[in-house]
């Protein structure tokens, strides 16, 4: 229907205008709580991919926050938002009013179509036209749905961002673990070969059989090899960490302490 509907009833008209403008509404209350999301980690960003041996330790937060806004889950989820956001806008455009403008210039030469000369040297002309759907539940419906995919792909970007932080703080906590086993284990395994040394001397003497030396010397090279396990375990924890955050920490995977839990009475 053109004319701004002219010969519609003035009713149907803003039902029409009523409806687009819902389904635009809506959407754009949908964008800007998708855009809040967005924004919520930029506070808290810091320098994480600092290299060389004089950068500061990463902290928890640093990696929460790092991999809340790198992790490859989180890329794919807005993406995905943002798709979605596009065939809500194309459905809104469906259903909002047709506009267009149109212009004539006429230079007045010649003659008139009945014939007579043009009374004028030039005549211009302008308007607009538009087209405005009164009715169209069909539309409207797959707004609504557009719009439902919308904002369920935007909890999908909050979900995703819940599950990078909560995978950044378990490898954070896991390199740290296996760091404090490889060290324990390393010295473990120093006083064991210190026992085996004191063991074998012992042996040479006669005082012990030498079947005590073997033993001792079978733990021993059981510590280290644990010890070298645990370290592995941490730099592969350390890998998956910078993974997960799309950036280096730096060579020696320096990270800071967990902070200290509150006790009771504290």
């Amino acid at each position: 229907m053109s004319g701004l509907g002219l010969q519609a009833p003035r009713a149907l008209v803003l039902a029409g205008l009523l409806g687009a403008l819902a389904i635009g509404g809506v959407a754009q209350a949908d964008d800007r709580s998708g855009h809040a999301v967005e924004d919520a980690p930029a506070a808290e960003r810091s320098d994480v991919g600092a290299n060389g041996d004089d950068a500061a330790p990463l902290t928890l937060e640093d990696a929460r926050a790092a991999a809340q806004r790198g992790a490859l889950v989180v890329a794919l989820a807005r993406w995905e938002r943002q798709a979605a956001k596009g065939e809500a806008a194309r459905w809104i455009g469906m259903a909002l009013p047709d506009v267009a403008g149109f212009v004539d210039l006429n230079a007045g030469s010649g003659l008139t179509a009945n014939g007579f000369q043009r009374p004028t040297g030039a005549v211009f002309g302008g308007g607009v036209r538009a087209t405005v759907r009164l009715l169209d539940p069909a539309t409207w419906a797959a707004g609504a749905a557009a719009r439902r995919s919308y904002r369920g792909q935007v909890a999908t970007v909050d979900w995703s961002r819940a599950q990078a932080r909560q995978q950044a703080t378990e490898l954070f906590v896991t390199v740290g673990l296996q760091r404090g086993v490889a060290d324990a284990l390393a010295e473990t395994a120093a006083a064991a070969e210190e026992d085996a040394l004191a063991v074998q001397q012992l042996v040479a003497a006669g005082l012990r059989p030498p079947a005590d030396a073997a033993r001792t010397q079978a733990l021993a090279s059981d510590l280290s090899a644990r010890a070298i396990e645990a370290h592995g375990a941490a730099v592969s924890a350390c890998v998956a960490l910078q993974n997960l955050m799309a950036t280096t920490i730096d060579g020696r995977c320096a990270l800071a302490p967990l902070p200290a839990l509150a006790q009771p009475g504290d």
